[in-house]
């Protein structure tokens, strides 16, 4: 296949301590503390070595630690608290529960007509794409809204269509204060989309999610699961390099410098980070809001 793919992951040489020399796994499950029903898809990290899976739809999971010393376990899902465990204290075999958040205040309007505004509209760049080697799991763009206050109405995300159907989840985010990357979350369950199109469009008007603010954070979250793994071979430095890689592979857009895209990924750390390259690229999410 005569394409690029960017792939935007980082490949770290550590000098790892003694004590880092023994490998653990760990296997478990993921439940609802309330109900004991599976929390499909939940992610499951270790922040040190940057690492992570999804659980799969029974809420089991299998993670391969490179180092049983120091680190932390996260567990993490929408809609409920995140777990965070050492993992010096953890067995092999885990049984997690996660409990619920309470639920976002959202404020009640009653209106006959609603305005509805496209933002970030792309043009892709034909067999160009953008996805990860597995130790980024979120990369978000920043759009901006008319106005504060107004309701997301869909998503539209473009992705490789000769690709077999990909699973993901879209989030969506209010912009932190500070750092001004993705802050609080503003969904409260996962929105999970599954799609063999080249230009996927999500309806978003059931989930009735509030934007207070004019800016915020669209988010496409790879699912970290056997069936979403893909080996490719591509062009790397010039050479043929066969990889696994994750679907969805995002278009690559043809971004106008003087509108560059405000791009952040988010690592199994638990940090989000901006995308350097975004100065140079865009990627195809874009949104529709209604006011």
């Amino acid at each position: 296949m005569n394409c690029k793919t960017l792939v935007i992951g980082f490949f770290l040489i550590l000098l790892l301590p003694s004590l880092c020399l023994a490998q653990k796994t760990f296997k478990g499950r993921v439940a609802d503390a309330q109900t004991g029903s599976p929390l499909a898809y939940a992610t499951i990290a270790l922040t040190k070595q940057n690492i992570g899976v999804n659980a799969k739809q029974d809420g089991s999971f299998i993670l391969h630690s490179k180092c049983a010393s120091e680190d932390t376990l996260i567990v993490s899902c929408v809609g409920y608290k995140t777990l965070r465990l050492p993992i010096a204290q953890l067995d092999s075999t885990l049984d997690l529960t996660l409990n619920r958040v309470e639920k976002l205040l959202k404020p009640v309007v009653v209106k006959t007509s609603w305005r509805y505004e496209d933002l970030g509209v792309f043009k892709v760049k034909p067999k160009h794409f953008f996805t990860t080697l597995g130790n980024q799991y979120q990369v978000a763009r920043k759009l901006s809204a008319p106005k504060a206050e107004t309701w997301l109405q869909s998503v539209t995300i473009g992705v490789d269509g000769k690709q077999k159907a990909s699973m993901f989840m879209v989030r969506v985010y209010d912009v932190h204060p500070n750092l001004q990357g993705p802050g609080t979350e503003l969904t409260d369950s996962a929105i999970l989309v599954k799609s063999k199109s080249a230009q996927i469009q999500v309806d978003l008007s059931a989930y009735l999610i509030y934007l207070p603010n004019k800016d915020f954070f669209v988010s496409v979250e790879w699912i970290q699961t056997e069936e979403n793994q893909d080996w490719r071979t591509t062009k790397l430095d010039g050479k043929d390099s066969t990889r696994m890689y994750y679907k969805p592979y995002i278009s690559i857009t043809s971004n106008n410098p003087e509108n560059k895209q405000d791009l952040w990924g988010l690592f199994y750390s638990g940090k989000w980070e901006p995308i350097k390259e975004s100065y140079t690229l865009g990627i195809a999410i874009a949104a529709s809001v209604r006011y």
